[in-house]
């Protein structure tokens, strides 16, 4: 329900032209305006003055102050990143875990066997003895 008090507060929020006003509230204040007739386009009147005012208007710059303490807190790049914790030691401990892995793979028993079947078998071949934990607790 339109009433003054809501035509004058949609006016503030949205200016002196209605086409800028929310759709659900647009036919309302349309109706109330040729209903109230006078109050309300001096309403209008003077949201339209308010908004060609603030068209006008120009936002300040930052102060010369503000500006230099902003830089100031920013962060700067390294000045010597090669300086900073080097990132070839990540590379190297790769190439390490690579190299023993192959090593490992190469040289293990059974790792020049004839078929798939016969690696699977040499890699969990020591799983088949495992240690007897069993009779420990009595010592």
């Amino acid at each position: 329900m339109m009433n003054l008090d809501r035509f004058k507060t949609l006016a503030d929020s949205f200016g002196g032209d209605l086409a800028r006003w929310p759709d659900d509230e647009r036919a309302a204040a349309e109706a109330f305006l040729t209903e109230h007739g006078q109050i309300t386009r001096d309403i209008l009147q003077e949201a339209l003055r308010l908004d060609e005012l603030l068209k006008t208007a120009e936002a300040p710059g930052p102060s010369d102050a503000l500006f230099n303490a902003i830089m100031a807190s920013a962060p700067t790049p390294a000045q010597d990143s090669w300086k900073q914790r080097p990132r070839w030691a990540a590379m190297a401990a790769a190439i390490c875990l690579t190299v023993g892995l192959g090593a490992g793979w190469s040289f293990a028993p059974g790792a020049q066997a004839d078929s798939s079947d016969d690696l699977f078998a040499a890699a969990f071949g020591a799983l088949e003895d495992p240690l007897d934990f069993a009779d420990e607790g009595d010592v």
